[in-house]
Order: structure tokens, then sequence, then C-alpha cells
């Protein structure tokens, strides 16, 4: 019996925090180390600058999704769930337009053969790496798929195929990519068939349950049966509770107009900080400019209270100390259009 089938859901909670929220300082990288990527990595990055350039109206998070811990004990070879469960996430998310995922099998390539543990304790090596402001981690708790019958097989019956799908994930942000929240979900889905079962001839459930190893993991087949279902409605609720703790907030405890502190050369400074929830990333735009093309500087450090450190993405040369500053921050959309 699996060690998490006696454990209260607060234990649960308890266990999934340190699994995730440890740091093994035995194994961190020395400062400054890099993690050497293959080809997925390297086109990735090499996308990244490329379009660095390109300004959005909003600042859109950059979210990269590890592989899962898979605890559930389901049945080997039929799907690879610590990376299966990840990619239907990601897309999830994605799909809510708060944030931009990383493509899954960049991810992949670069913890391949490092295994779960070793991306856990190296969380800001990988998330410098990716150039991303969250990090996503998990463990995968009970994965199951099963078929009851009452009856006689030969003469008719009643049939039940069962999917069940329990998920932990955790959010790691900030400069030392601390965990910032966690989510929990469980969902139990159950496909009836009433009916015969002439000479024991398999009803769609039974195909459904003995080809689950053929059927791609999130695709239209898979979606039909139970398991399916019950996955389906595990990552929608991790993906609405994820939501909006990903979406940029606004400033908080401001009661002037924040500016331009300093320009020397390259090295811009604005005069808001960690007291008003500035985060790396943070977009704005620089007031006072003659013409259209209004400059927009973009947060790079958190310095201190109430000092950021910032980068030009546009008319760096127009900025000027004491300019004014317009936070450009994001909208949550509803993936459902309400």
């Amino acid at each position: 019996m699996k060690s998490w089938c006696f454990l209260s859901r607060l234990s649960v909670f308890s266990c999934l925090a340190l699994l995730v929220g440890c740091t093994w300082r035995s194994q961190a990288p020395a400062p400054g180390s890099q993690i050497v990527g293959g080809a997925a990595f390297h086109a990735y990055v090499s996308s990244r600058s490329q379009s660095a350039s390109e300004l959005d109206s909003v600042y859109v998070p950059w979210v990269a999704v590890l592989p899962f811990h898979d605890d559930s004990g389901f049945r080997q070879g039929v799907f690879e769930l610590p990376n299966d469960i990840p990619r239907m996430l990601g897309g999830a998310l994605e799909e809510g337009q708060i944030c931009r995922v990383v493509p899954a099998e960049v991810v992949e390539e670069l913890v391949a053969g490092r295994g779960h543990s070793w991306a856990e304790t190296h969380l800001s090596v990988l998330g410098d790496s990716l150039q991303v402001d969250h990090i996503i981690s998990g463990v995968v708790l009970d994965y199951n798929f099963k078929r009851l019958h009452l009856g006689d097989p030969l003469i008719g019956g009643y049939k039940s195929w069962e999917g069940t799908a329990e998920v932990a994930v955790a959010l790691h942000s900030g400069a030392g990519f601390d965990r910032l929240n966690t989510s929990t979900a469980r969902h139990e889905s159950r496909n009836r068939g009433v009916g015969l079962d002439l000479l024991g001839k398999p009803r769609e459930g039974d195909l459904h349950f003995v080809r689950l190893e053929e059927m791609e993991h999130g695709g239209p087949e898979f979606l039909e049966t139970a398991l399916g279902e019950a996955t389906r409605l595990t990552i929608q609720q991790i993906t609405t509770e994820l939501l909006p703790v990903l979406q940029p907030r606004q400033l908080v405890g401001l009661d002037r107009v924040p500016t331009v502190l300093s320009v020397s050369g390259d090295d811009l400074f604005i005069d808001i900080g960690i007291e008003q929830g500035v985060q790396p990333g943070y977009r704005f735009v620089v007031e006072g400019v003659p013409g259209d093309a209004s400059p927009i500087v973009e947060v790079e450090d958190v310095i201190s209270a109430n000092v950021s450190r910032v980068v030009a993405l546009r008319g760096g040369e127009l900025i000027r100390a004491g300019q004014a500053l317009r936070h450009i921050a994001a909208n949550r959309v509803d993936p459902q259009g309400r």
C-alpha cells in the first residue's frame, strides 16, 4: 500500500512541502554555473533572443513545468506520466493566455537522466538557464483505471469503468525560486454501461480499457475514457487555481506617481521596489516624451524597498530622471470567454 494512502489531506500538503521545498545545499551548483543543454534548448534560447525586441502591450510571464514525480503506482508501459501530465498542464496554462510556457521538450532535455530530486535542488540554475519567471513542479499521487463487472459476461450484466487522477503541484517564483503556492486536485470519473454482452462481445468501454497503451495521452480518444475525463478535470482545477497567481499584479501602496530615479548611461533606476510589489519583468511606459513612440522599460532587478533597476526596451535615449512612469499590467483573459 502506498504511503499516501494513510496520510490525511493536511499530511499530503506537508509531505509535498518537504518534497518540493527542500534545498540540498550540498548538491547546489556553484554560483555562475550553467546547465549544458542540447539542440532543443539552444534553439529555444536563440528564439528567445531573436524575439527580445518584440514589445507586447502587457508583460506575459514565462513558466517552465518540470517533469513530475510519479508516486501513483500506475501500470508500467502505458504512459510516461512524469512527462505526460506536465505537458497537459502546460497546454492548459497557455490556453489561459496569462503566461507563456517553455516547450516541454526543452525542459525534458535539460533534466533528462538527472531525475526529479535533482531538478528540485537546482531550481535557480534551471530558472536562469530557461529565462523564466516561474517554475512548476509536481507529484502524481494517484492514477488508476479500473473495470468492474457484475453478472455473467457471456449473457449480460452491468459494467463500470472508473478513472482516478490526483496531482499536487508547487509554484516556485522569485530570485531564488522559492515555493510560492501549492495546489492539489483529485477527481474520479465513471463511465457506466448496462446491457447485454452477447457471447462476451466487448463493448466500447472494454476496448478503451484494453487499448489504453495505444492511445496518445491527452488525445481525443484518451479523453473519452473515464481516466481521460478524470485527468482533464484534475488539470482544469489546478489551472484555475494557478492562473490568478501567475497574473502580473497591480502595484500596491502607491500614494504617488512612480518616476525615473536616475539615468547613467545604460544604467536606469526607478523609485519603486519591494514595498510596491514590483517584480522582474514588469513593464512601464515613460511618459512626458513628445511623439507617439513613448519609451518602454522593463524591470531587471528589484534592488530594495523603493529602488529597481530597469532596462530600456524602446526609446532609451529619450529617458531622463524625473519622468513619470505608467505601469503596464495584465488583465486576466478567461479561457471560457466569460
